[in-house]
């Protein structure tokens, strides 16, 4: 038979964050939290319960109101919610966190109890915002490829320009001529490669998108 408080103090020793059962209500004061509390948090599980400290207080202020519709829209739909939020720890630092939950019945019907899981999200969003800082370059670097095209554009068009007027100067020309061409092909290999570098960032981009 399974033993069901071996079960789950072998789950969330397993998780990086921590689940819980508390009360439908603003304060959202916490009935169980798993150990894995004090290891995300840094607060005595214990102490915590005995003193009903509100949950919500623990929650940053811009983002308390995001948490509250969230909760309030899942139980109006009898569906769950999940919402990433900040939570302050017991060290006074801000700490990213996931939360999925949902309601709970009492004997009554009514939903009197909220369930779920926190956990752990500082990671995925210092990912996010390296992404994010990776696609911000490679935009730069894009425009700044774009404007090196128009630039070998322009050039190869001086270039031409400048072997039509050595062709009309004859003799007198024929170096400026030579120069002329060589610019030619040179802006000609320059687009190319460009060209090749802005196939390649937006294929990057493509690929950090995902």
């Amino acid at each position: 038979m399974l033993d069901a408080d071996a079960f789950l103090q072998n789950l969330s020793s397993r998780i990086d964050g921590f689940m819980y059962s508390g009360l439908n209500n603003a304060d959202y004061n916490m009935t169980y939290l798993s150990d894995g509390f004090e290891r995300l948090l840094g607060y005595d599980v214990a102490s915590f319960l005995r003193h009903g400290t509100s949950f919500s207080s623990l929650i940053h202020a811009d983002d308390l109101p995001a948490v509250d519709a969230a909760v309030g829209a899942a139980l109006s739909a009898s569906s769950r919610w999940q919402i990433s939020y900040r939570v302050k720890t017991a060290g006074g630092t801000w700490k990213h966190v996931l939360e999925t939950g949902g309601g709970r019945a009492d004997a009554s019907g009514e939903i009197a109890y909220l369930d779920g899981i926190v956990i752990d999200f500082g990671r995925a969003n210092d990912l996010a915002d390296r992404i994010q800082s990776g696609q911000t370059a490679l935009n730069a670097i894009g425009q700044a490829s774009d404007r090196m095209i128009e630039m070998l554009r322009s050039l190869k068009m001086l270039s031409l320009n400048a072997r039509i007027e050595a062709a009309r100067s004859a003799e007198a020309g024929a170096g400026f001529g030579v120069v002329a061409k060589e610019m030619g092909q040179l802006a000609a290999l320059g687009e190319h490669v460009t060209k090749a570098v802005g196939t390649e960032l937006g294929q990057l981009k493509s690929a950090l998108r995902l």
